[in-house]
């Protein structure tokens, strides 16, 4: 169960988080809050939303949030990892900057635009969240 530690943990702690973007070069920490902004920036700067969101993904660390009335649940039953949930949650933040059409491919037909492989989805996420992602998929999603 050492991958289940290992997903729970990336999510549940209450570390800042160190984030591998554009705006952010220095060992600067961010806090998950702050991924949103920068996201949202990092768009309005002119780079890829794909790449910037699957950046977030990969550093956002807690396990769910209550954002108005709705409560996003990412990771269930410690151990099935919903990046769709996530995703959502972001791209609503920035949905006036990003393609309607290509958010809809996304979240409800499962096409990453922008030619991403499984190879290179489970890079950009991290080894821990696409596990997640597979508990998910294969634990929630098949069954």
């Amino acid at each position: 169960m050492e991958v289940v530690r290992n997903i729970k943990g990336a999510m549940e702690t209450k570390n800042h988080t160190r984030c591998d973007n554009h705006m952010n070069k220095s060992s600067e920490k961010i806090e998950n809050r702050d991924l949103i902004s920068i996201f949202h920036q990092s768009i309005i700067n002119g780079n890829d939303w794909v790449k910037e969101l699957l950046n977030v993904i990969k550093y956002w660390n807690i396990p769910e949030e209550l954002v108005g009335k709705f409560t996003y649940k990412y990771l269930l039953q410690k151990e099935a990892f919903d990046w769709k949930m996530l995703a959502n949650r972001i791209i609503n933040e920035s949905r006036d900057l990003i393609s309607a059409n290509e958010a809809h491919e996304l979240l409800f037909n499962n096409i990453i635009p922008n030619g991403y492989t499984s190879n290179k989805f489970k890079q950009a996420i991290g080894f821990d969240k696409y596990t997640g992602h597979l508990n998910y998929f294969y634990g929630i999603i098949t069954e």
